[in-house]
């Protein structure tokens, strides 16, 4: 790229014509190396990022060789952090996708336990559907829970044992290993 007084000149006082004639295809070809096949797409995005900066500065530009290394140091930059960029995110994307199937997985499996769970409280008699409701729904305590469906705390707490005892067997039947958290 050959950059001349005249060039300087008119890029200083906001004439761009002869500046992209003369340079601006230098200037493209060196991005589109920098960032290689897979990202060359950009280049011209980043050349005229570049541009517009030194454009911004043009005042303060003295000489053709100075606008010519700032414009390849902007560009060079511009290019390593895209190319940066492009790395972290393929990083992520690829640590993304790693885990997400088996997230996915885990994710389907503890719906369908859940699922299990609430088949099983769902078909629990009135009478421990309700204790259900009361105790762990409604976080009433046994106290509370007694008073209210006029039972002793004894029976309450029986009552919930044989909730919970009925609902660990059809669990475990089916295998659930979610039954520890209904039991915590």
């Amino acid at each position: 790229m050959e950059l001349t007084t005249n060039i300087l000149n008119d890029f200083r006082k906001g004439k761009l014509e002869t500046f992209y004639k003369e340079a601006y295809a230098s200037l493209l070809t060196y991005a589109m190396r920098l960032l290689g096949d897979d990202m060359c797409f950009l280049a011209e995005d980043c050349v005229q990022d570049c541009i517009y900066s030194c454009y911004e500065r043009r005042k303060d530009i003295q000489s053709a060789v100075q606008l010519k290394a700032l414009l390849y140091t902007s560009i060079h930059n511009a290019c390593i952090s895209l190319l940066r960029k492009q790395q972290s995110r393929t990083n992520y994307l690829s640590q993304m996708d790693e885990g997400k199937e088996a997230d996915m997985t885990q994710s389907i499996i503890e719906q369908e336990e859940l699922d299990a769970i609430c088949r099983t409280i769902d078909s629990l008699p009135p009478r421990l559907k309700r204790i259900f409701n009361l105790s762990f729904e409604q976080s009433m305590k046994n106290e509370e829970i007694a008073q209210l469906l006029n039972l002793s705390v004894s029976g309450v707490k029986k009552q919930k044992r044989d909730l919970i005892e009925a609902v660990r067997q059809t669990l475990s039947r089916k295998g659930s290993k979610l039954l520890s958290m209904l039991i915590c």
